[in-house]
């Protein structure tokens, strides 16, 4: 009788752990977050605001006007951006094309498809996009933004 007594609490414990592990991963399992994937073919490309024509972009997540921001940007062929800077660290992986980058002490860096690049806040430099026009997927942990050092106009 103290053995079956015994067996059943062993039992009813057991149920008891088993039961609660498993609520717990359930528990865990509902918190978890769920892929997000975007295909380039489902991207939103919208016209930059106050960019030459064919500067396009489409934001992934978060709101480059307000916040931390990730995205894709295109630039046309050909497009020469006078010395400015960014208000803001962004990272940047071009997707294709190549871009020309030139710091205000004339050091000149070319990337191409695949290029990991880091600009920093504040950085003067020119850029020039190649022949066959440029797609960069950029990210920021502060707002988006851009200032002239001259107001010279964008050139394409």
């Amino acid at each position: 009788m103290k053995r079956q007594f015994f067996f059943i609490i062993w039992v009813l414990v057991g149920m008891m752990v088993f039961g609660v592990a498993d609520s717990s991963a359930q528990k865990k399992k509902k918190m978890m977050k769920e892929l997000h994937v975007t295909a380039l073919q489902d991207l939103k490309w919208e016209q930059a605001k106050d960019a030459p024509p064919g500067f396009m972009t489409a934001t992934v997540w978060g709101n480059p006007e307000k916040g931390a921001y990730g995205g894709y940007v295109k630039f046309p062929a050909g497009l020469k951006f006078p010395l400015h800077y960014h208000t803001n660290d962004s990272k940047d992986i071009v997707i294709s094309g190549m871009i020309t980058v030139v710091g205000e002490d004339g050091k000149k860096f070319e990337f191409g498809a695949g290029a990991f690049a880091e600009v920093p806040e504040g950085w003067r430099h020119t850029t020039e996009v190649g022949p066959e026009g440029a797609t960069v997927f950029e990210w920021s942990t502060k707002k988006s933004g851009m200032k002239m050092v001259e107001e010279k106009p964008m050139e394409k």
